[in-house]
């Protein structure tokens, strides 16, 4: 998957550093840094989406563990969790368009994994504050018609789908937060349908010549996309029920 958009050395420490450090904290994770900590995660969103997707925690590019635990502490606050799923999408989406070898299903089932992995975090933590929640009832997008700034292949068509998925995932969320935070418990991947036909279709029209963009099989594409999903979600909520 594309990665490492001119970062220097230094700044990537500064990421592993306060991943850690802050990843130890758990839910004494301070609240004032919470949006500093999501749009540090955004602006590294690549790393953040490859180490979601990973299948094996032990080959993630940032500490499996770590970022599991950061994510859901930002997710305790609605603009710092916000802030965190705009980078996230955007991410996913710049993968999708980024050139690559080998099969491009490979990027479909990356965005499933990643979504299940951040719907894991997006779970704890309304858990952990389930008996106060103190999130407003709307909800705004922030990023609307914004630059995708640290993406090398910028263009109308990307944008377009960074906005398409970003709009599915918002409504999704109003939905969610208009139904008392209700989540599902067991497979609360499913809460995020929307947005991940949202993702396939993005990924259809970046590859309209792949057996899965095929007219009549979107039920196979959509079947992958949400069976990864699973697995992302299953894989990050076995890490916070050992940690």
């Amino acid at each position: 998957m594309a990665t490492d958009y001119d970062r220097t050395p230094e700044q990537r420490e500064v990421l592993d550093k306060s991943l850690g450090l802050l990843a130890d904290k758990k839910d004494d994770f301070p609240p004032e840094l919470r949006d500093d900590m999501a749009a540090l995660l955004a602006n590294h969103g690549d790393k953040v989406h490859q180490s979601a997707s990973s299948l094996d925690s032990g080959d993630s590019t940032l500490d499996y563990e770590d970022l599991l635990q950061v994510s859901k502490q930002v997710s305790r606050d609605q603009d710092a969790y916000g802030l965190l799923m705009e980078g996230v999408n955007q991410a996913i989406i710049a993968d999708m368009h980024a050139p690559h070898e080998g099969d491009p299903k490979e990027e479909l089932l990356r965005a499933g994994q990643t979504v299940g992995f951040m719907e894991s975090a997006r779970y704890h933590a309304l858990d952990t504050d389930k008996d106060d929640p103190s999130w407003p009832t709307k909800w705004a997008y922030h990023g609307a018609g914004g630059a995708v700034n640290f993406i090398p292949v910028v263009g109308d068509a990307l944008q377009r789908g960074v906005d398409a998925g970003a709009y599915a995932w918002q409504v999704e969320e109003q939905a969610r937060i208009d139904d008392k935070l209700a989540i599902d418990k067991s497979e609360n991947f499913q809460s995020r349908q929307a947005y991940l036909t949202a993702l396939g279709e993005e990924w259809s029209r970046v590859n309209p010549d792949h057996k899965l963009s095929a007219t009549g099989d979107e039920y196979l594409r959509q079947m992958d996309i949400s069976l990864a999903a699973l697995n992302g979600n299953k894989s990050a909520n076995g890490t916070v029920g050992s940690s």
